[in-house]
This record gives C-alpha cells, sequence and structure tokens, in this order.
C-alpha cells in the first residue's frame, strides 16, 4: 500500500475549491467564522487545526485584531492575499502526533474543518477538555437524495464515487467518511457538547419548494466549486477528480483516464437544477 500523508490536491485549483467552500460554508451558510462564545474581543490566543489558504484564519484576524493567532498544517497552501496583516504563526505540523507544539491550556478556541480523509483515528485526535472551546466543521460527502432525481443504483456514477473514495480512504487508514460517532466521542473523553447542527449543502437554488436566498446563493457556491464552470484560466474545474486522483489511481489502480471520465459522469447531476442532490455539512 503506497503511503500518502495528503491525498487532496496542492494547487492552485484546489485552492479555489478550499476558498469557494469556506466562502459557502462561513459567509452564506453560517454567517460567521465561528459559533461558540470567545472570552472578548481583546486578546485571545485561536488555534485553526488544518488551515489550508489560510482564509479562515485571515477572518477571525480581522473580527479579532489583538487575538493570537496558530495555524496547524501537513500542506499549507496560504495565499498572499490571506495574509492577515499582522504576525500569523503558521507551524507546519502533523496534528496527528500526540504532542503538539503549543503549551497545554493556552487556547481558547480550536477551530477544525474539512479533515474528514486525513485523520487516521479521530478518537485520538483531540487535545483533553479545558477552559477553551473546540469547534469542529465537517463535510459528509454522501450523496444523498430523497426525491428519485439522482440515480444513485450500484453502477450509477455518483455511487461509483462514493464508494471507491470511502474504500481507498478505508484501506489508506484514513477514512473520508464522516465518523458519526464525534459527539459521543468527545462527551467519553470530557467535553461538553453545546451544539451539533446538520445543514444541508444542495445543488439546486429552491428549497422545500420555496425560494430562500441563502439556500440558493449557497446553492450557486456550491455548483461554481464542484461543476464544470469554468475557472479564470477557463478551464474545467478538477473538482471531483482533483479529490479523488491519488486514492482511485494508487490505491485502487484506476487510470487517470477512467478518473476524468467518471468526473465527466458527475458534472451533468450538479448542474441540472432538476437533479436535487445534497451533502451534509
Amino acid at each position: 500500500m503506497p503511503e500518502l500523508r495528503y491525498i487532496f490536491p496542492h494547487d492552485d485549483g484546489e485552492n479555489d475549491r478550499l476558498d469557494q467552500f469556506h466562502y459557502m460554508i462561513y459567509k452564506v451558510l453560517l454567517r460567521k467564522p465561528h459559533q461558540g462564545r470567545l472570552p472578548s474581543r481583546g486578546a485571545c490566543a485561536v488555534l485553526d487545526v488544518g488551515y489550508g489558504t489560510g482564509y479562515w484564519l485571515a477572518d477571525m484576524g480581522a473580527l479579532y485584531p489583538h487575538a493570537e493567532l496558530f495555524g496547524i498544517d501537513l500542506a499549507p497552501l496560504v495565499r498572499d492575499q490571506m495574509a492577515t496583516g499582522r504576525d500569523t504563526h503558521h507551524l507546519n505540523w502533523d496534528y496527528e502526533q500526540p504532542q503538539w507544539p503549543l503549551a497545554e491550556g493556552s487556547l481558547d478556541l480550536i477551530h477544525m474543518s474539512g479533515l474528514c480523509g486525513s485523520v487516521a483515528n479521530w478518537d485520538h485526535l483531540y487535545l483533553k477538555p479545558g477552559t477553551g472551546r473546540l469547534e469542529i466543521i465537517e463535510i459528509d460527502w454522501q450523496p444523498r437524495c430523497d426525491d428519485g432525481t439522482l440515480p444513485l443504483g450500484p453502477n450509477d456514477a455518483f455511487t461509483v464515487w462514493w464508494d471507491t473514495m470511502r474504500s481507498a480512504s478505508a484501506r489508506l487508514g484514513k477514512p473520508i467518511q464522516y465518523p458519526h460517532h464525534l459527539p459521543q466521542a468527545l462527551e467519553q473523553i470530557g467535553f461538553e457538547v453545546e451544539k451539533n447542527d446538520t445543514i444541508r449543502i444542495q445543488s439546486w437554488e429552491y428549497g422545500d419548494d420555496e425560494y430562500d436566498e441563502l439556500t440558493a446563493e449557497a446553492a450557486r457556491w456550491y455548483v461554481c466549486a464542484m461543476g464544470k464552470t469554468p475557472n479564470d484560466d477557463n478551464r474545467p474545474l478538477r473538482s471531483f477528480s482533483g479529490m479523488s486522483m491519488e486514492l482511485f489511481t494508487r490505491v485502487e489502480g484506476w487510470t487517470a483516464d477512467q478518473v476524468e471520465r467518471l468526473q465527466e459522469a458527475l458534472y451533468d447531476p450538479v448542474e441540472r437544477s432538476s437533479v436535487h442532490l445534497y451533502h451534509r455539512l
């Protein structure tokens, strides 16, 4: 089995996809970068685990000008325009190591997002409870449809994609399937779970037969990130194939051409408004 520390792309196209999902989640669906209370707008210490492009840290820096910001990532993708305008501590560190390079009890907020597929053992990821807060934002990538408009038979494109993503990532030891036991696991080690909300990320603009602007805007961002909308270089986005390429080719033995052909089959349901595809956040 090949050793893949990070299975997703590390390029400008992935930067774009991550930033589009950040905007959809934090600007449109959640409407703010964090949900829990922080001590004040004064001096607080904040850690982003798996900080990617640095977008979330930049938002927190703007909201809390005096906060001390830390970011941990195996494969950081920080862009120049994501600079917070002051010092941010970017740590190239494996967040699954038992000891983190930060003093115990020194953080007011730990933020974790988009780690499915990058964590071998969720039960061993968390620090012990303290006085700070832990917020986890994850996408459950399982394709869902409640009205039959998306074919989900054994040989249909989305079923093949999801089944292969699950099997390949599990064989690699870092499952991409959302760990539904997380709230119970956190409570068992002493955390107090304040909120455990589920939000639908859907591909069509109308929600529950009525037009809702937030639902519609989030759907447009989803299609922009995962559909065939050209980027600035007028090239189709490599959304699904980007997520899948390393897993499918190096773990499951697919060819790159097979991955690209599967992605072509996934584009149509994403972009057709009559198909009611959704994931859970």
